[in-house]
């Protein structure tokens, strides 16, 4: 499937007509909830999906889960997908140019990080040519999502191969709560935005057998970035996607139907060396995905769910390659009781990938275009031993194109004291396969190479220990607070060889840290938020290695500390107001700072159906970066203060 080239202008001209018939239908919009509308109980019975595969309490979930809700990224003003993610204390969230993020958890960030498994509604967004998610294309309307479900630690068990270090699960709201029009816009001195949205069909809350329809589009533009001293760094970047989804009728049988296609234009190509500093910089990337779910509960409690997704995309630097990827998945999952206090999940999946990267000549892939396939089944078994003891194990085989097949085995001990309390214990192992840029990859074309890759890189590997509590400590305060020992062997390492350098697996160690977040609520219109996470680091080479990896040397360049405090009060029904410090220390690996930045939101919604918000953001520290790596070239960009205003309408 060839990814298509997308006439955004006409499209969403298209769609915006096709709007109007529905339109006059005078469908109504679905408010949004507030956020301080939920006691602290409520918060701890929101149902989740990724610790377990199956719905359950976020209050019963043996992992370092944090739930990032719909009314949470709603009044934080978040207006893509990284920023959002900034609302999780147990990620780190750090802005290269003003398109492409290094996102983490526990460890290891960069513009590469490899050891963070992303999905948006079961899709995985993981590049096979290069180990890298590219935050510009996963473009999501913000009003769209439900949940974002984030687990820092492994799921290697669940999710299979590269969930080392974390799960960012994003789920967007069926098209029953959508209905009625949607319209956003927004300004700011850095971006612009526009969205339209429009749901119609059988409402959530109704008898109707019918399905339920969302069509969306959204054009966003971000302005060029600064430098420290105030030079322009060539970033700016367009984005524009158009999308529908379509539920079925709420009865036995649920199922849905989600598209998507985009087009994205990013100025400044990230740092690395294979870029022609004098091409023009401009990254064009084009895409359209479809994933389509269904699912049906069987015996007492069970589910039966089929899973299916298509996504093809085209990323162009402009003088130096052509990476064109096509993906078919296919996912089958059972969950039954077979005896009394057993709850038995088991599964497998097929991924069949074609990658094409065509080059300039300056650098090559060997070969140009590979056909490769992944496959692999799990099973976990979740057994109550008693009233307050439960024991979860499970086990994972995973064939990939490189190496041998990779067991990933898990074992979860929960422990309930007492109501609204939680102790639970894990011990897990996980794995990161290679991909193309580890094996098929040289630079120059022909040796001596500056880089290349390798036929025997092998996959590496994290032996994860955990504990943790989550609790509720009274009617206005919970907590949840998590202690980790990881082990990793064969991390990459770069080493000369007879043909010039290449990725070898030579680096070993461990880390470890801890992380917390609290919800304190003193009064029904007040809530106050803060949290904590720490990492240390202890990374060797193996005996007479010398690493040359500039890329990300020492396995990532990760802050030592950082912390979050957020504070959200409704004066009335009209007005709201929403606030927020955090502070990230100093990068080791470079020369950012320690920094310390405010967000303020202010809200106004004179009635049912229209919002206008103020909001500044990046306030307190002035210019600064975010992150830096050893081998730029180019200019760093910075992150500034910015002012914009929004207007929401929905009916």
């Amino acid at each position: 499937m060839k990814a298509h080239r997308i006439a955004t202008t006409p499209l969403l001209a298209t769609l915006w007509l096709a709007l109007q018939p529905a339109l006059l239908q005078g469908a109504c919009a679905t408010p949004v909830r507030s956020v301080l509308d939920m006691d602290l109980e409520e918060l701890g019975d929101i149902q989740i999906t990724s610790v377990s595969k199956h719905s359950q309490r976020l209050a019963d979930a043996a992992a370092s889960v944090f739930v990032i809700r719909a009314e949470d990224i709603h009044r934080a003003g978040a207006r893509s997908l990284p920023e959002a993610l900034r609302l999780a204390p147990n990620l780190q969230v750090a802005r290269i140019t003003n398109s492409q993020y290094a996102i983490s958890a526990r460890g290891f960030n960069g513009f590469r990080n490899n050891k963070l498994l992303v999905q948006i509604d079961g899709r995985g967004v993981y590049s096979p040519s290069s180990s890298v998610v590219f935050w510009e294309q996963q473009m999501v309307l913000m009003e769209d999502i439900e949940r974002i479900e984030v687990i820092s630690g492994p799921g290697g068990t669940l999710w299979g191969l590269n969930a080392v270090n974390g799960i960012i699960n994003v789920i967007t709201r069926s098209a029953q709560q959508t209905r009625g029009t949607l319209v956003h816009a927004a300004a700011a001195t850095d971006a612009s935005s526009v969205e339209v949205r429009h749901g119609f069909g059988a409402a959530q809350d109704t008898a109707s057998e019918g399905a339920a329809w969302r069509l969306n589009a959204q054009s966003v533009a971000w302005n060029n970035s600064r430098t420290l001293g105030g030079r322009t760094v060539e970033d700016a970047t367009t984005q524009q996607q158009i999308g529908f989804r379509v539920d079925g009728p709420d009865g036995r049988d649920q199922w849905s139907v989600v598209g998507q296609a985009f087009k994205v234009s990013a100025g400044q190509p990230p740092p690395g060396f294979f870029v022609r500093r004098s091409a023009p910089s401009d990254i064009q990337t084009s895409g359209l995905n479809l994933v389509g779910q269904w699912q049906r509960p069987v015996g007492d409690g069970g589910q039966l769910q089929w899973q299916f997704y298509l996504d093809s995309i085209e990323r162009e630097l402009p003088n130096t390659l052509t990476d064109q990827t096509d993906k078919l998945d296919l996912q089958v999952l059972h969950s039954f009781t077979p005896v009394a206090e057993h709850r038995l999940t088991w599964g497998g999946e097929f991924r069949l990938v074609r990658n094409e990267v065509r080059t300039s000549g300056a650098m090559v892939y060997v070969p140009e275009a590979a056909t490769q396939h992944w496959l692999s089944a799990f099973a976990q078994d979740e057994w109550a031993m008693t009233p307050t003891l439960r024991l979860t194990l499970g086990s994972r085989i995973e064939t990939n194109p490189y190496t041998q097949a990779e067991w990933l085995p898990n074992v979860r001990v929960a422990w309930t004291p007492a109501e609204s309390q939680l102790i639970w214990a894990a011990a897990s192992k996980a794995a990161r396969s290679p991909s193309r840029v580890d094996v098929d990859l040289r630079f120059p074309a022909k040796p001596p190479y500056l880089l290349s890759g390798d036929d025997g890189f092998r996959t590496e590997k994290a032996r994860a220990t955990e504990l943790g509590y989550r609790g509720q400590l009274s009617d206005r305060l919970s907590l949840a607070a998590t202690l980790f020992y990881n082990h990793y062997d064969q991390l990459l390492t770069v080493e000369r060889g007879p043909s010039g350098n290449h990725f070898t697996n030579k680096r070993f160690g461990d880390t470890y840290g801890a992380e917390w977040w609290a919800v304190y609520q003193p009064a029904p219109s007040w809530r106050v938020s803060a949290g904590w996470s720490g990492l240390k680091k202890k990374l060797k080479l193996e005996p007479g290695v010398v690493d040359l990896n500039l890329v990300a040397p020492n396995g990532g360049n990760d802050s030592d500390s950082q912390w979050r405090a957020s504070l959200s009060h409704d004066f009335s029904e009209q007005w709201s107001i929403d606030g927020t410090v955090r502070h990230v220390s100093k990068l080791p690996a470079s020369t950012v700072a320690a920094y310390t930045v405010a967000d303020l939101r202010l809200a106004y919604a004179p009635h049912a159906g229209l919002e206008i918000a103020l909001a500044g953001t990046n306030l307190l520290a002035g210019r600064h970066e975010e992150y830096t790596l050893t081998n730029v070239v180019n200019p760093s960009a910075t992150v500034s203060p910015q002012v914009g205003l929004s207007l929401s309408l929905r009916y």
